[in-house]
C-alpha cells in the first residue's frame, strides 16, 4: 500500500520549510552582527536544537592545553550518559575522534565509529555531528541528540541542515576577523597619529599636554595625567581636558603623592574597585586618591628613559619600567565600569613607552646650554641667504639706528604718582576721653577760632560720681558744723565737760576737715575730666568734616578717636603723593644728587588736577617720608610732600582731597632707559636675583 500525500501534508511541509528558512535567516543576521562569540555560539546551538526538534545539544572545543571541553550546551547536562562515568568516557572518545577527523557524521544509538571501538555513542539518541569554525582559527564540533525514530532520508536532511548552520559560524568568524582587522587598522592609525604628535615638539609642557589629550582617546579612559619626577616627589605636568589647574588642590596633591610612591617601587600599579591587596606604603595614598576622585579604576605607570642600547637598535624595552632614569609617571583613571582588560593594558603600555621617549628627548634638548638662543638663531637663519642680504642689511641698519637713538638721545626721566591736594596747616580733633557725643556745635565749612568748643561729650559715670561727691561733701560740712557747735558750748561751761571730751571733739573736727579736703581734690579731678569732654579747636580755621552732626550725634567714642578736621584754607597748600615703593629709589637718588650739586634747591615736580587735566602746574618736593606704608588697594607706597603755589590754581580747584596726577622730575636719562627701565628692573628682580 503506497502513501499518497494529502493537501494537508503539503501545507505542513511548506510551513516547516518556512520556519527553517526563517531560522537560518535569523542566524545569518547574527553571523553578520557584532554579537560576542559566547552569545553567538549559544544562539547557534539553540537554533540547531530547535530546528532539528532535538532533545539536547553541545558545542565542543579544545582548551589551551589541548583537552576537549564543552563551550556551550542545551539540556546536555540532563542526559543519562552524564551520570555514568564509563558511558561518559566512551562518549568523550567519540567526540575527540570526530574533532580530529573534522567530518560530518550520523552516529546511531549504541554504535561505534569505524576503526575506533572505544568511540561509542552510549545513548539511545541519534547523534548528528558536524565540524564548526571557532575562534583563533580553531575547529569545534556541534553535537545534536536527536530521536532515532526518524526516517533515513530525514536523518540525512538533519545532517545537511546542521552543516548549513555550521557554515554560518564560518561566516561569523570571517566577519569577526574582518572587524578585528578594521579595529586594529583604526587603532594603528590612532597610534601613528599619537606617535607623530607626541614627538613633534621638544617642549616638556607641550609634550605633556599632547600625551594626556591624545592618549585619552587612544586608551579609551576618562582621564590621563602626567606627573614629572622631582627628587623623591612628583610634580603634576598636565591633566587631560584642562589647560590650567591648581597645583594646591587636594586631588592634584593626592595624585602627586601616589605617583611618587608608585615610582619608588619601579613597578606599575593596576587597581580596580574592590582590590585592597597592596603594600601599606601604596595603600594609604591610593585610598586618599580614591576618596578624593571617586575613580573606579586607576593605573599608575612609572616612566623611565629608554636604555641607550634600545634607542640605538630602534627596539622598545620589553617593559615600561626597564632600567633607566626615572622621568615621571603616567596616571590613567576610569570613573565608570570595571578594571583595565588585557587589550587596554597593552595600549596603556604602548602609550607609556612613547611618552617616556618623547619626555626624555624634550628634557635632553632643554638641558642643552643656550638652547633658547640656538632656537632663535634657527628661526632667523633665513636672513643670511643671498637673496635676503639687501633686506637684512636694511633691517640691521634700522635696528642699529634705533638702538643708537635709545642709547644717546637724552629725555626727561619722570616718576609718576597719584596724590591729594591738602591744606598745609590742618589738624585733627581727637576725643580726650571716652564718652557719648552730646552736642556738635559746628558743621561743614564753619570758620572756628582757636580754642572754640566744637563738640561736647557726656559721660554718665562722671555725673554719678559728681552726685556722690556732692552728697559726701554736704554730709561732711554738716558734721563739721555740729562738732564746732559742740566745742563752742563746751568752752562756755568748762566745769561740765572734761578735757577728754573736748579733745575728742577736736580730733573729730580735724578728721572731718581732712575728709573735706580730699573731697575737694576729687571734685577738682572731676572738673578736669568734665573739661576733657569739651573738644576745642586746636587752631583757627575751617571745619572740613562733612555733615558732622549726623555723623557724630549720640555716637559713643573712644579716647584718641579723630572726630573732626580743621584746616586753614587761606594758608599754604601741598600735594601728598603716594609713590610706589619700587619707584621711590629714583626719587631719593635724584634728590641726593641735586642736594650734592645745589644744597639749597629742591626737586621740581609738575602736576595736573583731575578736575582740569589740560593745565599743568609746578611744585617743589619738600619732604620724602622715611617709612613705607602698605595698603590693600595701592600696595606699598612712600609719602612724598610737594609744595605748590596756590596763586597758580583757581579757587574752585582748591578743594581738600582733590586728586592730582604728579610727575616728579628726576633729571635726564637716555631715551631707552626712560622707556624701558621698568622692564629692566623687573628682569633684575625676577630673573637675575
Amino acid at each position: 500500500m503506497s502513501y499518497e500525500p494529502t493537501p494537508q501534508d503539503d501545507s505542513a511541509g511548506d510551513l516547516a520549510a518556512r520556519e527553517l528558512e526563517e531560522l537560518l535567516d535569523s542566524l545569518a543576521r547574527l553571523a553578520g552582527s557584532d554579537l560576542p562569540a559566547p552569545q553567538f555560539y549559544q544562539a547557534l546551538l539553540e537554533g540547531a536544537v530547535r530546528g532539528l526538534a532535538a532533545v539536547a545539544g553541545a558545542i565542543w572545543g579544545r582548551d589551551p592545553a589541548g583537552q576537549i571541553r564543552v563551550e556551550c550546551q542545551v539540556q546536555f547536562d540532563r542526559l543519562v550518559l552524564a551520570q555514568n562515568w564509563a558511558d561518559a568516557q566512551r562518549h568523550t572518545h567519540l567526540v575527540e575522534s570526530m574533532l580530529s577527523s573534522g567530518e560530518s557524521r550520523l552516529v546511531p544509538p549504541r554504535s561505534t565509529l569505524p576503526g575506533a571501538s572505544s568511540a561509542l555513542n552510549p545513548s539511545e539518541y541519534l547523534l548528528v555531528l558536524a565540524p564548526v569554525a571557532m575562534e583563533a582559527g580553531g575547529t569545534g564540533l556541534v553535537e545534536v541528540f536527536q530521536r532515532a525514530s526518524a526516517a533515513p532520508l530525514s536523518q540525512q536532511g538533519s545532517l545537511n541542515f546542521l552543516a548549513a548552520i555550521c557554515d554560518l559560524a564560518a561566516e561569523y568568524q570571517r566577519n569577526f576577523q574582518l572587524r578585528g582587522l578594521r579595529d586594529r587598522e583604526t587603532l594603528w592609525g590612532q597610534f601613528e597619529r599619537f606617535t607623530q604628535n607626541v614627538h613633534a615638539s621638544l617642549d616638556s609642557k607641550t609634550v605633556g599636554y599632547t600625551i594626556v589629550n591624545d592618549g585619552r582617546g587612544l586608551i579609551g579612559c576618562d582621564r590621563i595625567s602626567v606627573a614629572m619626577a622631582r627628587g623623591k616627589g612628583a610634580r603634576m605636568l598636565a591633566i587631560s581636558g584642562l589647560d590650567q589647574f591648581d597645583r594646591r588642590s587636594e586631588a592634584v596633591r593626592r595624585l602627586e603623592q601616589l605617583a611618587a610612591r608608585v615610582a619608588a617601587t619601579h613597578e606599575p600599579l593596576w587597581h580596580a574597585a574592590g582590590e585592597v591587596d597592596f603594600a601599606p606604603q601604596i595603600q594609604a595614598p591610593l585610598e586618599a586618591v580614591l576618596d578624593e576622585t571617586h575613580a573606579r579604576a586607576i593605573a599608575v605607570i612609572p616612566l623611565f628613559a629608554p636604555e641607550s642600547k634600545n634607542r640605538e637598535s630602534g627596539d622598545h624595552p620589553a617593559n615600561v619600567h626597564d632600567a633607566g632614569r626615572l622621568l615621571g609617571s603616567l596616571i590613567v583613571e576610569r570613573f565608570e565600569g570595571g578594571g583595565f582588560g588585557e587589550a587596554e593594558r597593552q595600549r596603556i603600555g604602548a602609550v607609556a613607552r612613547q611618552s617616556a621617549a618623547a619626555l626624555r628627548n624634550a628634557q635632553t634638548y632643554q638641558r642643552v646650554p643656550l638652547s633658547p638662543l640656538w632656537r632663535a638663531l634657527e628661526r632667523i637663519g633665513w636672513l643670511g641667504r643671498a637673496r635676503q642680504l639687501p633686506k637684512t642689511a636694511l633691517a640691521l641698519s634700522a635696528v642699529a639706528i634705533a638702538v643708537a637713538a635709545l642709547v644717546f638721545i637724552p629725555a626727561d626721566f619722570d616718576i609718576s604718582a597719584r596724590g591729594e591736594l591738602q591744606p598745609q596747616h590742618r589738624r585733627e580733633v581727637f576725643a580726650r576721653s571716652d564718652g557719648i557725643v552730646d552736642e556738635v556745635k559746628v558743621s561743614h565749612g564753619d570758620a572756628v577760632a582757636a580754642g572754640a568748643v566744637l563738640v561736647t561729650l557726656r559721660k554718665p559715670q562722671l555725673d554719678f560720681e559728681s552726685s556722690r561727691l556732692d552728697g559726701e561733701f554736704n554730709d561732711a560740712q554738716t558734721k563739721l558744723s555740729g562738732i564746732q557747735a559742740s566745742l563752742t558750748s563746751a568752752g562756755r561751761d568748762a566745769s561740765a565737760n572734761s578735757p577728754e571730751k573736748i579733745n575728742q571733739l577736736s580730733a573729730e573736727g580735724e578728721e572731718v576737715k581732712s575728709l573735706l579736703e580730699s573731697l575737694k581734690r576729687q571734685r577738682s579731678v572731676l572738673d578736669k575730666q568734665r573739661d576733657d569732654l569739651k573738644l576745642l579747636s586746636p587752631m583757627a580755621g575751617t571745619v572740613l568734616t562733612w555733615d558732622a552732626a549726623n555723623l557724630l550725634s549720640a555716637r559713643p567714642v573712644g579716647r584718641g578717636q579723630a572726630l573732626l578736621t580743621v584746616a586753614q584754607l587761606d594758608g599754604p597748600w601741598e600735594i601728598e603723593a603716594q609713590v610706589a615703593d619700587n619707584r621711590i629709589g629714583h626719587v631719593i637718588a635724584a634728590e641726593n644728587e641735586r642736594h650734592r650739586d645745589r644744597p639749597d634747591s629742591e626737586l621740581s615736580a609738575s602736576f595736573r588736577m583731575a578736575t582740569d587735566p589740560s593745565a599743568t602746574h609746578e611744585g617743589q618736593v619738600r619732604r620724602v617720608a622715611m617709612s613705607t606704608e602698605s595698603d590693600k588697594t595701592t600696595g606699598s607706597t612712600v609719602l612724598v610732600t610737594i609744595d605748590i603755589d596756590r596763586a597758580n590754581l583757581p579757587g574752585a580747584q582748591l578743594r581738600p582731597g582733590a586728586t592730582a596726577i604728579v610727575k616728579i622730575h628726576c633729571g635726564r636719562r637716555s631715551l631707552g632707559y626712560v622707556w624701558l627701565h621698568e622692564f629692566w628692573e623687573m628682569f633684575q628682580s625676577r630673573v637675575l636675583f
